[in-house]
């Protein structure tokens, strides 16, 4: 039996190539987009995570730096520990010109790896040597420092999970 040359075929189900190509080019265009908004969205995050944390450091480092300039020292500074590498404080304390008022203006400076934040507040010292009849300025010599548990610590470790601290009191050597 020989076959007809131009015998008619059934059609068969699918898809052509143009239109497979079609679809894989549509396709890698949408994964493109989504590709790119995906990473503008995690240096996004970046930023506002590196922001959250020098805004927290700073905010850390200025209470820090209250309480010592209460204490006595009127300058100082540290890091934040392994937590934190490349992060580093310090503060300096001036006293106002008037005697009576015990006020200070304080410096605080933060740096990080990449930024440099700076605030400058007020401090009214109502520390306890006021409570003695003291001017406020300074504690006569007294050395404090306080760590977590309460317990006198040697300076290296500080409230609010400091790492290495240094500060120079007036009047005396820490």
């Amino acid at each position: 039996m020989t076959r007809a040359p131009f015998a008619q075929r059934t059609p068969i189900a699918g898809f052509t190539l143009m239109e497979v190509l079609a679809a894989l080019a549509i396709l890698g265009s949408a994964m493109f987009i989504l590709l790119a908004a995906h990473s503008q969205s995690l240096q996004l995050h970046q930023v506002v995570d590196e922001e959250v944390n020098m805004r927290l450091l700073l905010e850390r480092s200025v209470a820090f730096a209250e309480v010592e300039v209460i204490n006595g020292a009127l300058a100082g500074g540290g890091d934040f520990g392994a937590r934190y590498p490349g992060f580093e404080w310090s503060y300096e304390a001036t006293a106002d010109e008037d005697e009576l008022i015990p006020l200070y203006a304080v410096d605080v400076r933060l740096t990080g790896p990449t930024d440099t934040r700076e605030v400058t507040f007020l401090c009214f010292n109502t520390g306890p040597e006021d409570l003695d009849g003291g001017t406020g300025r300074g504690n006569s010599g007294k050395s404090r420092s306080f760590s977590r548990s309460g317990a006198s610590s040697n300076g290296n470790s500080r409230p609010g999970g400091f790492g290495n601290t240094r500060s120079r009191m007036r009047g005396g050597a820490r």
